[in-house]
């Protein structure tokens, strides 16, 4: 007799791995009692076949949690039989369409085969073989058969597709995941250590599926068990987050829009935060990025809420901006129709977000492609610690020291010795300067990589260009950044305030899990709250304080004391539409170029430029810098070139950059600016490139290339 592992109560049946329906009746109506396992089969690596007895397990379902990593369902087999026996043994099987027993003496069977194939070893299959007889009542006894295509080998799962960790996807028991959500424990620490209790201890336990994979889990099942005994109360707290929307009143809406199916999301904003993140996230002269970065652990729901700082502010001693709390969605499901219908919904409420210029994230997939979509002139910045943690678990998997590791992300990264900072691929200056480099890191990877893995083909560097270049190049490297406003040089972008706000948030909630209505006006006091302590600045008192350029803004406190509460609210009005300094859309930026005299030095109004996909008054603030420029000694001058070039350059003076802008002329009106130029890199037209067209008598050829090329724009 042969037993699989070993284990008495896992008998091996046969190695015959596919069975006919009459051969598989047979075994089911009359195996022997030997030959019948007491529990599932577990880590299979061969061509098998077993008897299990469903009786004996914990659950029926228990049976699929083999270890053996992700099954796809394959389709399954019906097949109506009619059976007669001649006291304990099976004369003859045969299938049969008829709804009744042919004869008194044959009997009515329905077996079901059920089929899977190995993700991601597709030649590994596994069959389950049911019966059940005239009464749908299931037999005690089910076939399982395993087999490959091929040679056996040793199975390898993949990790799961939502792990971050990387580590192998185990389904968990049926069993354990029922214990998990039943638990009378009142913590999670308890109820995992019960269930891996249950399960025998880390010592006897036998199936990698009976053990509780995380505190998450915990959390997961017993809030999903909560909501099962009770789903007249989960209708109850959705339809009052309904009513919250319905019944708002107006202008002072928090639930904006909420759904019902394919699962239950509503997104919060109130009018200020939604208007405060038009001012400072959409205007190419001075903005902030928005950060988004799903959270948890509120209650039995997800939370993604936007932050982005307040640019009229400063902090008294730390001198950043504040960081603010902005709009977020409450979700069940991490998907990208989840986080499409966020932002979507922001856009149908102000239009204009459909302008923000620079978003981040921590990378998470189906959440960056929504933003994409609905925020297709946005710059997407990808958080450098998660990037650089997804990177330091691919070389602890190929085996790499943490030591030797660290110079594999210092070539990345870059490093700092002595205050002395060596550059990292992240800071090419552009895509073929990053190719350049990247490629010649390839022997200097590999060839560290076959010291710490001797005999091993080296792997790193051919994952990384598979997997994580493109990422640098269109989210992180130094041009992305410095579009993005991070400075020159920039700094690395990192999701730290989106770290905090879900810090103020979980103090906010007693870091308890609450029902998501009252989640709803917990959230809705706290924007409050943050908005009136920010009123402070207005009296000079407070946290932050107004930045220098909108000291306009601060009122004495005795002078305060003395207004009236209208003269008081028509002032905060003020401060809450104030603009930032520099923005295209201020009425000293966009003031009309008639001003009494009729000369202009551009050859065609910002009128007759006939950019209908820019606003006007954006228009005039670009026509009115560039008049400056042209009207200003020495401000725009022919650059150098070679004698046989068809291109020349022309430089241009910068009020945002201590350097002046280098703009590339070619024939036919082909002029562009320098990618860090806020200006150039949203709506590829700027005050320099159009001082540059004048100056080299191209200007209404440029301006018809920008209608014909139809390139984004706000």
């Amino acid at each position: 007799m042969r037993y699989l592992h070993g284990e008495k109560d896992v008998p091996v049946y046969s190695t015959t791995t596919h069975y006919s329906y009459s051969e598989a009746v047979n075994i089911l109506l009359a195996a022997k009692h030997d030959k019948i396992c007491t529990r599932h089969p577990t880590l299979v690596e061969d061509n098998l076949c077993f008897v299990v007895d469903l009786s004996k397990l914990a659950h029926v379902d228990d049976i699929k949690a083999d270890d053996c990593g992700h099954w796809i369902h394959n389709g399954k087999k019906t097949t109506k039989v009619a059976v007669w026996k001649h006291g304990n043994v099976i004369s003859k099987v045969v299938s049969t369409k008829a709804s009744s027993p042919p004869d008194e003496n044959s009997q009515l069977y329905t077996l079901v085969r059920v089929y899977y194939v190995n993700d991601p070893h597709g030649d590994f299959k596994r069959t389950h073989y049911y019966l059940f007889d005239d009464k749908q009542l299931r037999h005690n006894l089910c076939l399982v058969c395993y087999s490959f295509d091929r040679e056996p080998h040793q199975i390898n799962p993949r990790p799961h597709g939502n792990s971050k960790s990387g580590q192998k996807y185990v389904r968990t028991m049926k069993s354990t995941a029922v214990k998990m959500g039943s638990s009378n424990s009142s913590s999670l620490k308890d109820t995992m250590a019960e269930v891996i209790n249950d399960a025998g201890g880390m010592i006897n336990s036998w199936c990698a599926g009976a053990l509780p994979k995380s505190h998450q889990q915990v959390s997961y099942y017993k809030c999903k068990e909560k909501g099962q005994e009770d789903q007249g109360h989960k209708f109850d707290v959705l339809y009052n987050v309904m009513l919250q929307c319905k019944s708002s009143n107006p202008g002072n809406e928090f639930v904006r829009a909420v759904a019902a199916a394919p699962e239950p999301m509503a997104v919060l904003a109130t009018d200020r935060q939604l208007d405060d993140m038009v001012r400072f996230l959409t205007d190419p002269v001075e903005f902030a990025i928005m950060g988004v970065d799903p959270t948890f652990n509120f209650g039995t729901f997800n939370v993604t809420p936007t932050v982005y700082r307040n640019l009229l502010l400063e902090h008294r001693t730390k001198g950043h901006s504040p960081v603010m709390l902005g709009p977020m969605l409450v979700h069940h499901q991490k998907k990208f129709s989840s986080y499409n219908f966020f932002a979507s919904t922001l856009i149908s409420l102000r239009p204009a977000l459909r302008n923000i210029i620079a978003f981040g994230t921590d990378g998470e997939n189906d959440l960056y492609k929504a933003f994409s979509v609905n925020f297709p002139y946005a710059i997407h910045l990808r958080c450098f610690r998660h990037y650089r943690s997804n990177l330091s678990s691919k070389l602890k998997d190929l085996g790499i020291p943490s030591s030797v590791a660290e110079t594999f992300l210092s070539d990345i990264f870059g490093k700092t010795d002595d205050q002395i900072y060596t550059e990292g691929i992240v800071d090419a200056s552009d895509s073929q300067n990053f190719q350049e480099r990247l490629e010649g890191l390839q022997d200097v990877w590999d060839s560290r990589e076959q010291e710490c893995n001797p005999g091993k083909v080296p792997a790193f560097f051919d994952w990384f260009v598979a997997n994580k270049s493109d990422e640098v190049v269109d989210n992180m490297f130094r041009p992305i950044r410095e579009a993005a406003g991070l400075g020159s040089p920039p700094s690395p972008y990192y999701t730290n305030d989106s770290e905090c706000i879900n810090s103020v948030m979980h103090s906010k909630t007693h870091y308890k899990a609450s029902e998501w209505d009252k989640f709803n006006l917990s959230m809705q006091e706290l924007v409050e709250q943050s908005y009136k302590l920010l009123e402070l600045a207005v009296i000079d008192k407070g946290a932050a304080r107004f930045r220098s350029m909108y000291k306009d803004l601060v009122v004495d406190q005795l002078q305060w004391v003395r207004m009236t509460s209208k003269q008081r609210e028509l002032h905060l009005r003020k401060v809450a539409t104030r603009k930032v300094v520099g923005s295209l859309s201020n009425t000293d930026e966009t003031s009309v170029l008639d001003d009494g005299n009729d000369y202009s030095p551009l050859s065609l109004s910002p009128e007759e430029a006939n950019l209908s996909n820019i606003p006007l008054e954006t228009v005039r603030g670009i026509w009115t810098k560039a008049k400056s420029l042209l009207e200003t000694p020495r401000a725009v001058v022919n650059g150098p070139c070679f004698s046989a070039s068809v291109n020349s350059t022309v430089i241009v003076a910068s009020k945002s950059s201590a350097k002046p802008r280098t703009i590339i002329c070619k024939p036919q009106g082909v002029i562009s600016c320098e990618n860090t130029c806020p200006h150039w890199a949203s709506l590829q037209i700027c005050s320099h490139s159009v001082a540059a067209a004048q100056f080299d008598c191209e200007l209404e050829i440029f301006l018809e290339n920008i209608v014909k090329r139809n390139v984004p724009q706000i």
